[in-house]
């Protein structure tokens, strides 16, 4: 599992925690007709509250989420992932955010890479691969994944590469907080993500993981599976 820098967090929050969104309401039970999650109006708040929040959620709301609201977060990522790591000083890595799907409004059930000037894009890999991501991770309406080509990157540079793809990930998940949102990170890779990849004509290989959504059941902060991360 990428590790991540001690000082990782007093790094990143300045950039993450800007015109930040408010909490999401919490809502009991499911839903007969579910409404996607949209954006909140901007508001600012304080650091300790978005830390506070920073913890592991392994059971989420049947709620979708809307494509623009993960676009919005995957945005303000990159962009404090641009500031951290310079490519003029640092290079490129090639790192990419994939988005899986299982219920998010505005897109297909399946893959989708995202980037910043063209917004998702279809890999047409099925819903196939995101069942199996639910079930080898947890039944969430979205999951963000990290993905690079360690294939192309030298042996003394491949630890630099799991540690830049554990801080995007890292960054995703507090720009995921300030939009009222709740996460999990999880280091295991996918195959069938992979392999979708790969038959998509990229080099790319799947190398981390953030599952997204609201709050539903599960272990309360502060136990071993809610534990903060």
């Amino acid at each position: 599992m990428p590790l991540i820098p001690e000082d990782e967090t007093e790094r990143l929050m300045p950039a993450l925690v800007g015109p930040a969104r408010r909490a999401l309401p919490a809502t009991g039970g499911r839903p007969p007709a579910p409404a996607s999650v949209a954006a909140a109006p901007a508001a600012t708040r304080p650091l300790d509250a978005v830390l506070r929040e920073r913890r592991s959620v392994r059971a989420f709301a049947p709620r979708p989420l809307a494509a623009a609201l993960l676009s919005e977060v995957f945005a303000r990522a990159r962009a404090t992932q641009t500031r951290q790591w310079p490519v003029a000083r640092h290079g490129d890595v090639g790192l990419r955010i994939v988005l899986a799907a299982p219920a998010v409004d505005g897109l297909a059930p399946g893959l989708h890479r995202w980037d910043h000037a063209h917004g998702f894009r279809p890999l047409h890999a099925g819903s196939g691969v995101t069942r199996s991501l639910c079930e080898a991770y947890t039944d969430a309406p979205a999951f963000a994944l990290v993905c690079g080509a360690p294939g192309r990157t030298a042996d003394a540079a491949y630890a630099t590469l799991l540690t830049r793809a554990g801080a995007l990930g890292h960054a995703i998940l507090l720009s995921a907080c300030t939009h009222g949102l709740l996460c999990s990170p999880w280091g295991g890779a996918s195959h069938q993500v992979t392999g979708a990849l790969r038959a998509s004509g990229g080099a790319g290989r799947h190398l981390f993981t953030i599952a997204l959504g609201t709050a539903g059941a599960g272990p309360a902060p502060g136990t071993a599976e809610g534990r903060a991360v």
